[in-house]
């Protein structure tokens, strides 16, 4: 079997997939469909494997052991297939691979207010190094949802609420993984398809309230753009449903308009445990064997973490007619193709020989320092900030303050312990894992108590001493801010969770004693009950948890000078604190060196230029609130209804806002077109730093469509360039945008740019007021919406 056609490197990979595919038994097909959570060293592989989630990392004490494990278990896979078909290892990486000794940059949310694509490449570049050095070849990741709704305990994942933000930043994420040719690199996985961040009451995997334009128009934007402008090679389904049917399921969602309106031609990989939620949570299937046969049918290719459908069920399934070869087909095809893709039939290996440069060049530790400078938002500063004196004294009050676990996001291997604790609980007085019944609403059966081995306070510190040993240079907020003024105390002040555990007397006193205090406050972002948001913990509240808020107001009140450092997946939501403070900073979920890069912001040793990715709402009540909300529902063209009766505005904040220790002029905004039918656009602005300091300003290039046929958003951002400039300095920014980047679904069903007026803006955040330039479309033309714009391309020159 040497020379057989798909062992020829020079045919394509769809035509090896394809002869391949001939030579394979249903059995030899279903394996390929199928994914394990399982140790590579141990598990009995036969007749192969589609994906392995390697189990066992978490204990591994060098990249070299994991890459040492892959191997094995590579191998074992290829010797137990007839063909030599090897498994694709992935892993979660969203801000690095979520392995012992990776690189950690900023959770995403984070790089989403760096509106830096470059960062966000870079870091996926980095990323691809680590993964290929080990062994791994797809990462399930980015998360493309675009997320409104505060509520839901997974934005920190997620670029955000903007689609047009979301999309260039996953774009850059998909370039820098994926390189431009897969085969060079590891596959990105775009997750998760679809509508997943628009849950019904921001309650994770519940039912996607958005209506079919907003699903097309603005919830699938990431994906279209990640698949047309970067060539993603896989994607994830969404838990939630969808006109009343589970995603897995859903054969309009995954083949009609996935593969058919937006062109993905690759594998969908299923959510861990999303076909078994047919069967227990939503009820449209028998069993197993149903469940199996409504997902295959719908275009869900492969099953994770473990084939509990896709193996006898599924086979089960084609026994008895409810799936055909067609279905199985279909695919394995793509599974295939998917591995010919990334070159694994021809270097499945890990390549050891690169492992020292890969994980231990000190330039990937300086690139993470940077990316964690470049998310520091500056809300507001009365010219407290930045501290010139070292010799005052500080207190450094609050619950995040001096714990290294508030900085990190989930989804990174320091904090895979959090999961791992909730798995420790105690179910009863039977000491046994929960089972299906438990969940099971219709079983009458007395449900168990889930007790835990740890306290909060323990576990916390547990995690805390583990992120210590895994990065031994990393520090706490009050150790950094310590170092640089010595002449400094802590107090914790309150809990992170509990409400009731307060110190209110000690962190004023220590606040009255200080010439300056730092209120560090914000929420331990992660998995289960000890944490205050994540995946599975969506929160009714979205203002400070616990007693945080009544600990800003008492503290601020004694202080001589207060700044809050806020360090949460969302920004912070309190009017109050922010009349009580003199300065806020926004440090979102910085990761190992946030405390660094809170710390060189506060001193000025770094000129904050992060800007805000959210509109802030004016209080807890008020939400979703977005800038591109439509005409008619935004809050300048909703009419009468001008707003909430008790509050003096919707937002406290704009979409993009953020401020500078210096200052910036822009001047000769001009626009221009190149005349075609479907024209492209010229915008551009000379922005001239007007202050002392070299500085950050993030330019932004927003649009209005003025009459149109469908009610169409008060405005959208168009695109945006984060540019850097010396006292004086003048520099133009050229944005290229094409005109049908603002097209719509038009009253027929068909993608059209309508005639009429577009007025363009550029300006430092979505609600500034500056000059504005209008092109006029003559006509209505149709349009491919696969070869639209999705976002301004933007030069320095």
């Amino acid at each position: 079997m040497s020379n057989l056609p798909y062992q020829n490197t020079a045919l394509s990979p769809l035509e090896r997939a394809k002869d391949l595919l001939g030579r394979m038994t249903v059995k030899e097909k279903v394996k390929q469909l199928q994914c394990v959570l399982k140790s590579p060293e141990t598990y009995e592989f036969e007749n192969g494997m589609g994906e392995m989630y390697p189990e066992g990392i978490l204990v591994h004490e060098s990249p070299e052991q994991t890459a040492a494990a892959i191997r094995v278990g590579q191998e074992r896979c290829i010797a137990s297939s007839r063909f030599g078909i090897p498994v694709v290892m992935h892993n979660e990486a969203l801000s690095g691979v979520c392995m012992n000794f990776a690189t950690v940059f900023p959770t995403s949310i984070g790089l989403a207010a760096s509106f830096d694509p470059e960062t966000v490449r870079d870091m996926a570049d980095r990323t691809r190094q680590q993964m290929l050095a080990v062994g791994y070849r797809q990462a399930l990741s980015p998360v493309l949802d675009v997320s409104r709704d505060m509520r839901w305990g997974r934005i920190s994942e997620t670029y955000g609420p903007d689609p047009t933000l979301s999309a260039r930043m996953s774009v850059a994420f998909v370039k820098g993984l994926q390189t431009d040719e897969l085969k060079n690199g590891a596959s990105a996985t775009g997750k998760h398809f679809m509508g997943h961040g628009a849950s019904e009451g921001g309650i994770n995997q519940t039912r996607t309230v958005a209506d079919a334009r907003e699903l097309r128009e603005v919830y699938a934007k990431p994906f279209d753009a990640a698949i047309h402008k970067a060539g993603i090679g896989s994607v994830m389904n969404s838990y939630c449903e969808i006109n009343g049917e589970p995603v897995c399921a859903s054969r309009g969602m995954l083949t009609d308009m996935l593969r058919g309106d937006l062109g993905f031609d690759g594998p969908v990989t299923s959510d861990y445990g999303s076909i078994q939620r047919l069967v227990y949570n939503f009820r449209t299937a028998r069993d197993m064997a149903d469940a199996a046969a409504q997902c295959l049918k719908a275009g869900l290719d492969i099953e994770c973490p473990t084939p509990l459908a896709y193996d006898k069920p599924l086979l089960e399934a084609y026994a008895k007619g409810m799936v055909t070869d067609e279905d199985i087909d279909t695919a394995c095809l793509r599974v295939l193709k998917f591995k010919f893709e990334l070159g694994l039939f021809e270097d499945p290996m890990p390549k050891e020989e690169t492992i020292r440069d890969a994980f231990f060049k000190p330039e990937h530790t300086e690139k993470a320092k940077e990316a964690a400078r470049r998310t520091m938002t500056l809300t507001k500063n009365d010219g407290l900030l930045p501290l010139r004196t070292k010799s005052i004294k500080v207190a450094v009050i609050g619950p995040t303050g001096n714990n290294r676990r508030f900085m990190y996001s989930g989804y990174i291997f320091g904090t895979l312990v959090d999961m791992n604790l909730a798995r420790l609980e105690q179910i009863g007085t039977e000491h046994r894992p929960l089972q299906r019944r438990d969940f099971d609403p219709l079983d009458e059966s007395p449900k168990p108590v889930r007790t835990f081995p740890f306290t909060p306070d323990e576990a916390l510190e547990m995690i805390n001493r583990r992120l210590k040993n895994l990065y031994p240079e990393s520090r706490t907020v009050y150790e950094a801010i310590h170092e640089t003024f010595p002449d400094s105390v802590y107090v914790r002040g309150c809990h992170y969770l509990d409400k009731a555990d307060t110190d209110f007397d000690t962190a004023v006193s220590a606040a009255k004693d200080a010439d300056l205090v730092i209120l560090t406050v914000g929420s331990k972002c992660g998995w289960g009950p000890m944490t205050n948001n994540g995946e599975g913990t969506d929160n009714s509240h979205i203002g400070l948890p616990a007693a945080q808020s009544e600990l800003v107001k008492v503290v601020a009140a004694a202080a001589k000078q207060c700044v809050i450092v806020h360090t949460d997946e969302r920004p912070l939501i309190d009017a109050e604190a922010y009349k009580a403070a003199n300065a806020v900073l926004e440090a979102w979920l910085p990761n190992t060196w946030g405390p660094d890069a809170i710390c060189d912001v506060l001193t000025g040793a770094y000129n904050p230029g992060g800007r805000l990715p959210f509109d802030v709402p004016y209080a807890e009540g008020v939400g979703p609130v977005y800038h591109y909300m439509n005409n008619g529902s935004h809050r300048f063209t909703c009419g009468l209804t001008n707003g909430y009766r008790e509050l003096p505005d919707s937002i406290l904040l704009p979409f993009g806002y953020g401020l500078s220790y210096t200052s910036f002029e822009y001047s000769n905004i001009n626009l221009s077109s190149d005349g075609a039918e479907n024209p492209t656009l010229t915008i551009s602005a000379d922005i001239t730093n007007t202050g002392y300091i070299l500085g950050d300003e993030v330019v932004q290039l927003y649009t209005r469509d003025l009459l149109a046929s469908k009610i169409r958003p008060y405005q959208e951002l168009a695109g945006f360039c984060r540019v850097t400039l010396a006292p004086g300095e003048t520099k133009t920014v050229r944005f290229t945008v094409r005109a049908d980047q603002f097209a719509f679904i038009g009253r027929e069903g068909k993608w059209i740019l309508e005639e009429g007026d577009f007025a363009f803006y550029i300006g430092r955040d979505s609600l500034s007021r500056r000059e504005y330039k209008v092109f006029t479309q003559p006509k209505t033309i149709g349009i491919d919406p696969a070869k639209r714009g999705f976002y301004a391309e933007a030069e320095i020159l």
